[in-house]
């Protein structure tokens, strides 16, 4: 008997070869669907290993990507501070100092802001680079450019007792912000502080001249004294001297101009004040000479 003639799931009446032919075919038909089960069983686990595999290769590439875009911000990062930074001092660039100033005047106009300059030049520089090479004349310049951090970080004693409190004269930031400052180089040898002095009326002017020559007085002070430490022996038309002793034969020493923002002034004039009281200070200072 074939196996389409075996009665459904209905084993009565059957002889005893109906019964056998009937078992073995539900045996080879529960064998067929359980090798279709295990087929679909086995086509599954495929399909969950290939998703498990391409899961695997999106989150590499997706950590690649954020690898790579971290990378490209930090590469950015460093473009835009190197736009904006000397790259010897690591002060603020020329770029830099111009779009602080500029933003000082936006709020100078106001009248909230009254930005100072300070403007710092070297004395006979060019002798050192002559007489001792362009790698001394570079050290001595990252030797002023810290000099002017510290002065600027310095506490004011001064101020410490008239108001009853410490805090630091001037912090460096590029923002306008009360008392802030930013540090830049002008190029060669010749630096650049821009200051916030806040509020500025008919009545503060000589009070923030005063702020600025508090600083002056102490930047100059703290180059004279970083002089006298400079104990590194050279030698000089082959005598052996000292840096700091070569730097107070040759006059070595810094120049300060100071100017106050004036109402309705430019930014242009401002400099110009400052770069006028610079050379002024050449003539009258007791540690420089003029060029």
């Amino acid at each position: 008997m074939e196996k389409d003639q075996l009665p459904n799931d209905n084993i009565y009446g059957m002889s005893a070869e109906q019964e056998a032919l009937y078992y073995k075919y539900r045996a080879e038909r529960a064998e067929d669907e359980n090798a279709v089960l295990l087929n679909d069983i086995h086509n599954l686990k495929e399909k969950n290993d290939n998703l498990e595999e391409e899961n695997r290769r999106l989150r590499d590439d997706s950590a690649k990507l954020g690898y790579l875009v971290a990378r490209q911000n930090i590469e950015i990062t460093e473009l835009i501070d190197k736009a904006h930074t000397d790259e010897l001092t690591g002060l603020s660039n020329r770029r830099q100092l111009n779009e602080t100033l500029s933003k000082y005047f936006e709020y100078a106009a106001s009248g909230h802001v009254a930005p100072g300059l300070m403007y710092v030049d070297l004395n006979n520089f060019k002798i050192v680079n002559d007489m001792l090479g362009h790698e001394f004349g570079d050290h001595l310049l990252t030797i002023v450019s810290d000099l002017l951090v510290t002065s600027l970080r310095v506490r004011a004693e001064d101020d410490d007792r008239e108001h009853g409190t410490h805090k630091d004269v001037v912090s460096i930031k590029s923002q306008p912000a009360n008392n802030e400052a930013l540090i830049g180089r002008e190029g060669g040898d010749e630096f650049v502080i821009a200051v916030d002095l806040g509020p500025s009326d008919a009545e503060t002017g000589p009070i923030h001249r005063d702020y600025l020559e508090k600083i002056r007085i102490r930047i100059i002070e703290n180059f004279e004294s970083m002089l006298e430490e400079l104990d590194l022996e050279i030698i000089v038309d082959g005598l052996e001297t000292t840096l700091g002793a070569f730097l107070a034969d040759i006059k070595f020493g810094l120049s300060i101009g100071v100017s106050v923002y004036d109402r309705y002034e430019s930014l242009l004039e401002l400099k110009k004040r400052a770069e006028e009281d610079m050379y002024d200070q050449k003539k009258k200072s007791k540690i420089t000479l003029a060029k």
